[in-house]
């Protein structure tokens, strides 16, 4: 019965690659991800073979260092995410050379050859090549899971001048949630394994913990992985943007471009649309992005996440205020106001108000009344 994780994790893993390389608009972060989830597959199906002692488990033996491409998967996968037109280089190719050198090694000296053996000098050799392994993975845990997690820092930093609303499909927590469960998997699995190694123990049953976590991601990556856009935003700046940047700019024109900006605000209702950006607004004024950004952030002196939703605030205030729209839920007043979920929606209402969207109309109903 305990064997049952390895053959769900191994199903959801290759189910995830799956629906991954078959996506109908499938990007260069979809194959990475794949690729992962075979590998996932392959390191999962070593382990069961292991611990059901089967003799196929010596010709798989190599899949012993496979997890030392999870970090590289996972660090490239997040990197190209947030870049335009990502490809794969040979330079993106040294983050799998220890892999390729250590399972060079194995493949050559220790293929089918039992873990522990007659030969005291095979037996030494094991065991340092194992532990060698080991360091190689904490290293990686180290050093990608960094990595990862500064990237989505960073990322997340520069929402609020690019986005107005907010989503795990942008924010990225859900891959901040995997490179957890990762570290933990593999930081509490190398501990225990160094631990019996030093006793001289090799214990079948430390195969069950990176079975649970990699089983968790395997089924993260089936829906986060699937529905996840790309989040390039360009910070490139065009003629036009340079031109706006060189030309002075007299306090009556920024002013002209800030009542342009608003006048297509309150008229053409924009910020009704919940997963409007700054491109999106900036293609639909005619303006260059940069010149829109400069205008909300140094003239307004709001980021573009605060100014769209104050935008979607006051319709919503209008709304909960008008006696036709009574008998409309207030949730559904707030996805018709702009919002893409009633968590921000509520919160959004109180910051700017005091008061939470129910509130708000119960007070303006005892007005009328």
């Amino acid at each position: 019965m305990m064997t049952a994780i390895f053959h769900i994790g191994i199903a959801q893993s290759l189910f995830a690659a799956l629906i991954l390389f078959t996506k109908r608009a499938k990007s260069l972060p979809d194959l990475i991800l794949g690729a992962w989830m075979l590998m996932i597959a392959a390191e999962l199906l070593h382990m069961l073979f292991d611990i059901q002692g089967n003799p196929l488990f010596y010709y798989t033996s190599n899949f012993s260092f496979i997890s030392l491409t999870f970090g590289p998967f996972l660090f490239l996968y997040a990197s190209k995410l947030l870049q335009e037109n990502p490809i794969f280089t040979w330079k993106d190719a040294v983050h799998f050379y220890a892999y390729i050198i250590l399972s060079l090694i194995h493949l050559v000296f220790f293929t089918n050859q039992p873990m522990k053996s007659i030969n005291p000098d095979l037996n030494r050799s094991f065991f340092l090549l194992s532990f060698i392994r080991v360091l190689f993975l904490l290293f990686s845990l180290v050093i990608y899971s960094s990595a990862v997690t500064l990237i989505i820092i960073k990322h997340q930093k520069k929402l609020r001048h690019s986005y107005s609303f907010e989503s795990s499909r942008i924010t990225l927590d859900w891959l901040k949630h995997i490179t957890l469960i990762f570290v933990l998997t593999y930081f509490i699995l190398s501990v225990l394994f160094i631990f019996n190694m030093v006793k001289g123990n090799i214990i079948d049953t430390l195969h069950y913990i990176p079975a649970i976590g990699l089983t968790i991601i395997s089924f993260s990556v089936s829906y986060f992985g699937f529905h996840q856009p790309s989040l390039f935003m360009s910070d490139k700046i065009t003629i036009n943007d340079n031109l706006f940047r060189e030309t002075h700019w007299e306090n009556k024109d920024l002013q002209l471009l800030k009542n342009k900006i608003n006048t297509y605000m309150e008229e053409e209702k924009p910020y009704l649309n919940p997963e409007l950006t700054i491109q999106h607004l900036a293609d639909l004024l005619k303006m260059p992005r940069q010149q829109v950004s400069t205008v909300i952030n140094q003239n307004m002196n709001k980021n573009f996440f605060t100014f769209i939703n104050q935008f979607r605030v006051e319709e919503a205030m209008r709304r909960l205020g008008d006696p036709n729209y009574e008998s409309i839920s207030v949730l559904s007043v707030g996805h018709d106001s702009g919002f893409n979920s009633k968590s921000s929606f509520n919160a959004l209402f109180k910051h700017h108000t005091g008061m939470t969207p129910s509130e708000y109309r119960r007070k303006r109903r005892y007005v009328y009344e």
